[in-house]
């Protein structure tokens, strides 16, 4: 069971990391009680009843059951056991798991009103206490839990931070963990430094593994949204502003690194063809190809044209440059356009640094 938790992250996201089998997380002295014989013991009762025009929406199966409730008929006395089916649900095609240098992260649709409430069902599924909860910001903090890996006895809390992803209607959300010996004293919430979470924390890998397997699994409105979720403080990460040379660019609330890597991915799922790179001076270099087509009212205009048009194209080396500036703790990254021919022109530079940023995950 564990093992097709792992295999269904790795089939629809990209791996997080092999942590199969790791009992100081799931089990009789885990963070995570292991539940997958309860059903060995479940009873099968009649189905909850509401009164009449009562709001059922989030009253529904957890978990899809396939098959359930059917009967097998078989033609002959000979057959072969067939594969099963797999669920058909919404979760696996809106959800993705990043990793970025030590960072990690879950991806998926929704806003981080919507997303708030299937995350707060996660811990509430496995019994573990939420000591501070802030909808609006998008913070909750598990209390502190007591867990035993292999006779050394520690204190953990981990805190979860769902904001908006890198586009419109998607989100991310961010696990981080603390830990102490046991005989350490408790430290008040208020006191906390999150800051002295290590990234790329196993132990907070393994809960957002633990998250992505849960959110999967689970129908994308199986938990209800929290109204003050609904009236969240933020935008998304990347935006297409104009400088005050007049130059089109790509702001980021990102890392370095991530922005880094994240323009690479852009780069190519934008369909640009990209001949070097330098990720020491910031340097990306492209070849993009431009054309011509007729407009329905008349006259011309420039377009994009990957190289795939029949038109007359013309080639164009740029050199996108991405760059840092940290200000007041919080690193700001931005895009811009370093190099390039004089007949690229303002249209072409627009037009490029949009693809690019619709791209951005």
């Amino acid at each position: 069971m564990k093992l097709s938790r792992i295999l269904a992250i790795a089939t629809y996201s990209v791996l997080l990391l092999e942590l199969s089998g790791c009992g100081w997380l799931i089990g009789e002295d885990g963070i995570i009680n292991d539940r997958r014989e309860e059903y060995r013991d479940a009873k099968v009762v009649e189905p909850l009843q509401l009164p009449e025009g009562a709001d059922s929406r989030t009253i529904r199966e957890l978990y899809h059951i396939p098959g359930a409730g059917q009967t097998l008929v078989f033609e002959s006395d000979e057959f072969s056991v067939p594969r099963p089916e797999m669920p058909a649900t919404s979760a696996p095609k809106e959800l993705k798991a990043y990793k970025s240098d030590n960072e990690y992260w879950i991806v998926l649709e929704g806003n981080p009103g919507e997303v708030w409430g299937r995350v707060r069902r996660f811990w509430e599924v496995n019994d573990i206490e939420l000591e501070s909860e802030i909808p609006f910001r998008g913070l909750m903090e598990t209390a502190w839990l007591k867990r035993n890996n292999e006779g050394y006895i520690s204190r953990d809390k981990f805190q979860v931070i769902v904001e908006y992803g890198l586009q419109k209607g998607v989100s991310e959300v961010h696990i981080k963990h603390l830990g102490y010996d046991y005989e350490t004293q408790e430290v008040p919430a208020d006191k906390l430094d999150w800051s002295q979470a290590e990234a790329g924390d196993k132990l907070a890998l393994a809960m957002t593994q633990e998250l992505s397997s849960f959110l999967i699994q689970t129908e994308t409105d199986a938990a209800p949204a929290s109204l003050l979720a609904q009236k969240f403080i933020g935008q998304p990460k990347s935006s297409l502003n104009v400088n005050s040379s007049n130059e089109w660019v790509i702001d980021m609330n990102l890392s370095y690194g991530r922005a880094w890597n994240a323009m690479g991915k852009a780069i190519d799922a934008a369909g640009f063809e990209l001949k070097d790179k330098d990720r020491d001076s910031g340097l990306y270099y492209l070849v993009v190809t431009s054309g011509e087509k007729e407009a329905e009212e008349g006259g011309f205009f420039s377009f994009l044209s990957f190289g795939n048009s029949d038109d007359d194209s013309t080639s164009h080396s740029v050199t996108i440059k991405v760059t840092s500036d940290a200000n007041e703790g919080a690193e700001k990254v931005q895009a811009l356009i370093f190099e390039h021919e004089e007949n690229f022109t303002a249209p072409l530079r627009k037009d490029l640094f949009t693809r690019i940023k619709n791209q951005l995950i």
